[in-house]
């Protein structure tokens, strides 16, 4: 974690955050609406009436926990009590219409927008955190062995989706981390196509991207098999995007578990193979991309990424995409400890999947 009060020079200053993902990442608690203020004089949580009192009792030390009526001249009137002169509000993270409130209510108080402070928050996991997120990646490779044993010809893209959906609750999951992604055929030179009433036929690559959220922690998993039914072997297309999806993933395996810090670089050298092979036109988006409370967060795997630090989690997703044929995605997520790179996904990678 970094601890966005280290930041500040004054003790004036303080961050504000008001998203409920980072109320849940600073207090532990899940709340729908709120304020937590950090700074230099220490840490204010402003909550209504619901979640006072529960607040009060859980967070009884290093928090000073504040009754909030509606209202931004009210949250302005907690701050500017609390000594604050000067606040830093993430923009990525408060709706435009509620940043404005906040600046017309100012009263002296001022704001200043700081994109992306949420997020730079939460890079780097505590080792709590990556338990969490180990759970999380250990049900989704168990759910994996499952849908395995599912698939039929003739089930449809939406079926198997109701299964995924079905079974993770089953098996634990608060929800799913995002809708997931079930296509077939053609549709898999989509990266983010949709599921829909088209029957899994065999003889055709299967896309699955999906994940689970555990203890607020979510996991993010992808892999492409090719079903044979009739075919004595996939098309040619298919078994050179695929080895060479593989490839590209264990190449950054490779750089980053040889030291190399910078997602830029990494990027530069896949770019370079796949220009090489001349299947460059076919790499339609970046490497990976951090996970934690959200699907999507720092640190993000591309030319102009934030330097990898230990505590980082993190997928490594490369895939190729042709339209009108199909495409290849797998997806791993791995994490720097102490130096090492691990990858906690341990789903196997098969290339092809015999089905009836």
């Amino acid at each position: 974690m970094t601890n966005p009060s280290s930041a500040f020079q004054s003790k004036s200053d303080a961050a504000l955050f008001v998203d409920p993902t980072s109320l849940r990442y600073l207090t532990g608690l899940r709340f729908s609406a709120g304020a937590a203020l950090v700074g230099k004089f220490g840490k204010a949580l402003l909550v209504d009436g619901r979640y006072y009192f529960k607040a009060r009792r859980v967070l009884s030390r290093g928090w000073n926990v504040l009754k909030l009526a509606p209202g931004a001249a009210e949250l302005v009137r907690h701050i500017r009590n609390l000594g604050v002169r000067q606040v830093y509000v993430d923009t990525e993270s408060i709706s435009a219409a509620r940043y404005r409130k906040l600046v017309e209510s100012a009263d002296g108080l001022a704001v200043a927008g700081a994109e992306g402070l949420s997020d730079r928050i939460r890079a780097v996991k505590r080792p709590e955190e990556i338990r969490a997120i180990r759970d999380a990646v250990r049900l989704t490779d168990d759910l994996w062995s499952r849908v395995r044993t599912h698939i039929r010809v003739g089930m449809t893209e939406r079926e198997l989706r109701a299964f995924i959906i079905e079974q993770a609750i089953r098996m634990g999951a608060e929800e799913m981390s995002f809708e997931p992604i079930v296509v077939s055929g053609p549709a898999t030179a989509e990266p983010h196509a949709e599921a829909g009433d088209r029957p899994i036929r065999g003889d055709e690559p299967l896309m699955v991207d999906m994940g689970v959220r555990l203890n607020g922690y979510c996991s993010d998993f992808t892999r492409t098999p090719f079903l044979l039914r009739r075919r004595a072997a996939p098309p040619a297309w298919f078994v050179r995007f695929y080895r060479e999806v593989l490839a590209i993933q264990n190449l950054a395996y490779r750089l980053i578990a040889g030291g190399e810090r910078a997602p830029g670089a990494v990027a530069k050298k896949i770019s370079a193979r796949l220009q090489k092979r001349r299947l460059k036109t076919y790499y339609l988006h970046s490497l990976g991309h951090g996970v934690g409370l959200k699907i999507h967060e720092e640190p993000y795997l591309t030319e102009k990424g934030r330097t990898l630090e230990n505590g980082m989690v993190f997928t490594v997703e490369p895939g190729l995409y042709r339209a009108g044929s199909g495409g290849v995605r797998i997806e791993d997520m791995a994490c720097l400890l102490q130096g090492r790179l691990d990858v906690l996904t341990r789903s196997t990678k098969e290339m092809v999947w015999r089905i009836s």
